[in-house]
């Protein structure tokens, strides 16, 4: 399987049923694909993330790609969103 920034529950569960199991790093990057983007849905707020990648070739792996300098502004962002989305989650960890 090709690598995600936050794997679907489905993915897991794949994960769980197999004995081994291989994340492909190699593979060609698709540009509007998952690998770098997910959706972060609660009852206020629905919204894209997406990680963004230095400006490269279209041709490069996936193991290639680099996150451009911004990535630090970006996290926080991406985690403050995470944490107000799921934080009345009972099974939420509170110490995020």
């Amino acid at each position: 399987m090709q690598p995600y920034i936050f794997p679907y529950l489905g993915y897991l569960q794949l994960i769980n049923a197999v004995d081994e199991f291989v994340f492909y790093d190699d593979v060609n990057y698709i540009k509007q694909g998952w690998i770098n983007r997910n959706r972060i849905l609660s009852k206020w707020l629905r919204s894209i993330y997406i990680l963004t990648n230095k400006k490269d070739s279209d041709y490069l792996n996936v193991n290639e790609r680099f996150l451009t300098e911004s990535w630090d502004n970006d996290r926080r962002k991406v985690l403050n969103c995470i944490k107000e989305s799921y934080k009345k989650s009972t099974i939420f960890y509170r110490n995020f």
